[in-house]
């Protein structure tokens, strides 16, 4: 599911930077801009910097869901609202928002130092950083936090077989 998934996210992102692009958006007039700036420095910044900005993006942002998810009413929206705010002011890396960015940037005047290449540097391992931090960090430390008796049973070969 994750290669879909992400897939997905990809042409959602380049669809909306096709819209902005022709839809003369003016985010982007010049090499010099802002948008190219932070996109140039993202598809330049070494590997073990992206994976771990990756680590901790992903887990504010599962923290933030998982927050979301155990109160009631306003309360959601401030758990979420802490929690993607750490991530954005923290410059941490997530797959899908570095998407958006750097189609936004391609689409743009962006200059020959933006490459292709970086981009994929980039999106390799900050998805595997989002990945593991989604994995291990939310996904197993909340198994392994909740009770066995809480915790759902997978149905045996048998049972599937039978049905």
């Amino acid at each position: 599911m994750l290669p879909q998934t992400w897939l997905g996210n990809l042409l959602g992102s380049v669809l909306v930077a096709l819209m902005y692009y022709y839809g003369g958006g003016s985010l982007l007039p010049v090499d010099t801009s802002l948008v190219h700036s932070v996109a140039l420095a993202k598809t330049t910044a070494p590997a073990s910097v992206l994976f771990f900005k990756g680590v901790l993006c992903n887990w504010l942002v599962c923290l933030a869901i998982w927050m979301a998810l155990r109160v009631e009413g306003a309360a959601k929206f401030i758990a979420i609202w802490w929690c993607l705010l750490a991530f954005i002011a923290s410059g941490y890396e997530h797959s899908v928002a570095n998407m958006t960015l750097f189609a936004l940037s391609w689409f743009g005047q962006h200059g020959d130092a933006y490459t292709l290449g970086g981009i994929g540097h980039n999106l390799l391992w900050v998805t595997l950083g989002n990945t593991v931090s989604g994995a291990v960090f939310m996904g197993l430390g909340y198994w392994y936090a909740t009770p066995r008796a809480q915790r759902p049973q997978a149905e045996s070969a048998n049972a599937r077989q039978t049905a």
